[in-house]
């Protein structure tokens, strides 16, 4: 019985974490953004993953591409639009903090029928952080590898458990390094 309300009061605690989370992420959306027309005005104010997250999460409405190919669109495109897809939340996060100490990579994804991409900050030794159509997620880990079969695992509760390979890029879409899922 006491490992049961153990239990229960740890989910409980990061419910309410999760609640105020996101009541923190909608009133900086709310006060500093929804009226933001001018994008660079938008970039002066992003200038944390979590204010950028903030912004992703409320100011923006998740859209596919509307054809089979990714097309991965501007910063200046996305805000204009404000509904995209996952590669154009990594662009929009790399637009306004890669002249910050959170500059990134994109960590895009691939598996067998379908892929995803997301921003990656490397914040310390151990501790990445991704932003993205799945909220501001902290990945704590001892080195690279296990970052990606972190995220992996993370991905696989939303269907995303077939990855062949992870793929970190530059700004300029350049490849920086590619990781193959051993069991293929």
């Amino acid at each position: 019985m006491i490992e049961f309300l153990f239990i229960v009061l740890i989910f409980s605690t990061i419910f309410i974490l999760e609640i105020r989370i996101r009541i923190s992420q909608f009133i900086w959306y709310w006060f500093f953004y929804k009226k933001t027309t001018n994008i660079q005005e938008a970039k002066k104010q992003l200038n944390t993953p979590f204010k950028v997250q903030s912004f992703l999460t409320h100011g923006m409405k998740y859209k596919k591409d509307e054809t089979r190919a990714d097309e991965w669109l501007s910063a200046e495109e996305t805000f204009k639009r404000r509904a995209s897809d996952c590669e154009d939340y990594a662009v929009f996060a790399d637009f306004c903090l890669k002249d910050t100490k959170y500059a990134g990579k994109f960590l895009c994804m691939y598996g067998k029928s379908k892929g995803h991409a997301t921003y990656l900050i490397r914040i310390n030794h151990t501790k990445y952080v991704t932003i993205g159509t799945f909220g501001l997620i902290n990945h704590y880990v001892d080195d690279t590898f296990s970052l990606y079969l972190n995220i992996a695992d993370w991905l696989s509760a939303f269907g995303y458990s077939d990855w062949k390979k992870f793929v970190i890029k530059r700004s300029d879409k350049t490849t920086i390094q590619t990781f193959y899922n051993e069991e293929e």
